[in-house]
């Protein structure tokens, strides 16, 4: 279930194809916003260390909760 939670977080940067607004191109807008002309990378950086805590954060959860419904759980 855990698994399925993270390829759709995954596959939200797949609806900006069909005009969904989404973390992406919200970095895109605001890198081209006046004031942040040219930071482009920062943005993109921001987006992709979001991505990453998200997806390590449910992966952590997961392998926690695989451990916890097997009966071997540490507290």
């Amino acid at each position: 279930m855990v698994n399925l939670a993270i390829g759709l977080l995954l596959a939200t940067s797949l609806l900006a194809v069909i005009g969904i607004f989404d973390l992406l191109n919200a970095a895109k807008s605001s890198a081209s916003a006046p004031q942040w002309l040219g930071l482009y990378n920062e943005a993109y950086l921001l987006a992709a260390v979001i991505y990453f805590v998200l997806c390590f954060g449910g992966s952590r959860h997961s392998l926690w909760l695989e451990r916890y419904l097997r009966g071997t759980s540490t507290p």
